[in-house]
Parts: C-alpha cells; sequence; structure tokens
C-alpha cells in the first residue's frame, strides 16, 4: 500500500492534522473517511476527496493523498455512510442523555418561578447538592456508584472518542 493512490471506495484513516485555512486543523489525526474521487489532482502535493464523518453529519474535503493511510480496500461508500449513520446515532443519544436533565431542570425552573432570574445560582448549587449526594452513594453503594460512573466513562468514550476529555 505504500507509494499508491488510494482508489475511489477505499477507507482511509488521516495521519496528520490537515488545515484549509492554516491556523486550526479542519480535520485531526486518526479521523476516518473514505474516498469518493480518487483522480489526483496537483503537481507537487496531489488530493483526492473524501468523506469524513463529523459527529452530527459527513464532509467532503480534498485532502494531499501524503495525509491519509488506506485502512480497507474497495469496502465502499455505502458500508461508509452506513457505519456513520450508527455512530452519528450514538453520539445523538449520548449527548442528548447528557443535555435533557439540564433542559429538564430549565424548564422546571421556569414552570415554578415564572422567570429565568437567578437560575445560574440555583444550578450552581444543585452541582454542589448532586455532589454532596453522590459522595454519600459513593459510601453507602460503592459497586453502584463505581457502575454508574464506569458505564458512563464508557459510553462517552465510545460516543465522543478520546479527544473530547
Amino acid at each position: 500500500m505504500w507509494f499508491t493512490n488510494p482508489r475511489e471506495g477505499d477507507w482511509v484513516v488521516v495521519t496528520r492534522p490537515i488545515s484549509e485555512s492554516g491556523l486550526l486543523p479542519l480535520i485531526s489525526r486518526g479521523q476516518r473517511g473514505v474516498v469518493t474521487d480518487a483522480r489526483a489532482k496537483g503537481v507537487l502535493t496531489p488530493r483526492v476527496v473524501i468523506r469524513i464523518g463529523t459527529a452530527l453529519g459527513s464532509r467532503e474535503l480534498r485532502v494531499p493523498v501524503h495525509c491519509l493511510r488506506v485502512s480497507h480496500r474497495g469496502r465502499g461508500t455505502a458500508a461508509f455512510d452506513d457505519r456513520a449513520a450508527l455512530w452519528r446515532s450514538v453520539r445523538i443519544g449520548a449527548l442528548a442523555s447528557i443535555t435533557l436533565p439540564l433542559l429538564a431542570f430549565v424548564a422546571f425552573f421556569w414552570w415554578s418561578t415564572g422567570s429565568l432570574d437567578g437560575i445560574v445560582g440555583e444550578i450552581l448549587i444543585g452541582i454542589v447538592q448532586q455532589g454532596s449526594d453522590f459522595v454519600e452513594y459513593l459510601i453507602t453503594h460503592p459497586i453502584g456508584a463505581l457502575a454508574f460512573v464506569g458505564l458512563s466513562w464508557l459510553v462517552g468514550r465510545i460516543a465522543f472518542g478520546k479527544r473530547v476529555l
């Protein structure tokens, strides 16, 4: 696979950060994609078009060939799109499990007080109370608390990868 251009339908892994503007990396190292147009354009740095699966969708970019490594030959774009859709639904589910309790708290606060005045203080008080309740739960039920922490870490790691925290 060395010194060969990827073909259309090949799954690739990005080997170094890639940026379009030059400042911040647009694609980080280790992201996976599929080659959608293998006609290499460019003389000094030939580029191919790849589709990268992002958190909430996919994006097509023209990427230099030397920044890619072929991981699977000829798997195809349909299989990549199916895999990306599965991971997208996992990420949306994990994100919903994190944000829905906060949104429910805001809705209940608004319902009970009629405004959002003082909600920041109430959220901070809730965080402190929840922290002390979790310490109490950790002391009284250590196996259940550690299982909760481990499962939460595992879901976050599967959904968002190593680069989040």
